[in-house]
């Protein structure tokens, strides 16, 4: 290689005033404060001769593993105690829509959220308090057998009071007359028949009756009136009839005698008994003939 590519490597200049290795080492012995913690020696600028080096006391990697070995344990005792959490409590009247009044025994229960299921009842007063609840969202729905429900929303905070006002089941206001019409002397139904109310408010609402005697009347208004069943070969029959609810009613059916014996011009008795050319009827179920040609019942 020639000189000309050869690197110049500036001559070494130690001034006098630098010191030697060993007076190097030496000016970097730790103070008195240097031995609590690790001492960083940073890297020396180009041309100072120093190098960076981690100079670690034993004092120092002591204090240093013990921080180490406590924070590893995972107690930590200098962190403050998680906050103990704190209930609630729900409180207020349920009382009639309608009325206004108090109702007693009604049900007050939250329905959904962390506080589901906790539930209690209304006094004599109307009054409820619903205790031991968390701070949240949630449902709480307050019921009574005789109202419909209600359920409102809250949000919990505090102690807080929530009031409700039942609407009362309304009442009902039309009723339905039912039952069966059938014969008196067999009691089997008779399908094909009619039952109608003659008179009173419900006047001419009617049924007719289904192959096995059944009949309904719907959407009558609560009163008295007469009832009427009747049906083809049957005598009619009534029945009075008292509404205040749904109520069954059931009717029974004479059939109608059977016509007498015609003896003339020949003899028609019932059942069927037709004679030629003389005949004398006995009752209406035979008849006798005073002919060889003679027809007996069928």
């Amino acid at each position: 290689m020639s000189d000309e590519r050869r690197p110049r490597v500036p001559a070494s200049h130690t001034p006098d005033s630098d010191p030697g290795p060993a007076d190097r080492l030496g000016s970097v012995e730790p103070t008195a404060t240097e031995n609590e913690v690790p001492v960083v020696y940073s890297v020396a600028t180009p041309g100072g001769g120093r190098r960076g080096f981690l100079k670690t006391l034993s004092r120092g990697v002591l204090a240093s593993s013990t921080a180490a070995l406590a924070s590893c344990d995972g107690k930590d005792s200098s962190s403050p105690s998680s906050p103990t959490q704190t209930s609630f409590t729900l409180s207020g009247t349920v009382t009639n829509q309608s009325t206004g009044s108090p109702i007693s025994g009604a049900s007050v229960e939250a329905v959904d959220g962390i506080n589901a299921g906790k539930k209690t009842t209304t006094g004599s007063s109307g009054s409820y308090s619903l205790t031991g609840l968390l701070q949240s969202g949630f449902t709480v729905r307050a019921s009574e057998a005789s109202c419909s429900p209600v359920s409102k929303g809250i949000t919990l905070m505090s102690d807080m009071r929530q009031d409700f006002a039942l609407p009362p089941v309304a009442a009902q206001s039309t009723f339905t007359m039912a039952g069966v019409v059938s014969n008196k002397n067999t009691s089997k139904g008779i399908g094909g028949g009619k039952v109608i109310v003659v008179d009173g408010p419900n006047a001419n609402k009617s049924s007719s009756t289904d192959g096995n005697g059944y009949y309904s009347i719907p959407a009558l208004v609560r009163g008295g009136f007469t009832g009427r069943a009747s049906a083809s070969g049957y005598n009619s029959a009534d029945k009075p009839v008292g509404i205040d609810g749904d109520t069954r009613v059931d009717f029974q059916l004479v059939p109608v005698a059977p016509p007498p014996c015609t003896c003339n011009p020949v003899c028609t008795c019932n059942p069927v008994c037709t004679c030629n050319p003389v005949c004398t009827c006995q009752s209406y179920s035979s008849c006798s003939c005073q002919s060889q040609h003679y027809w007996y019942p069928n």
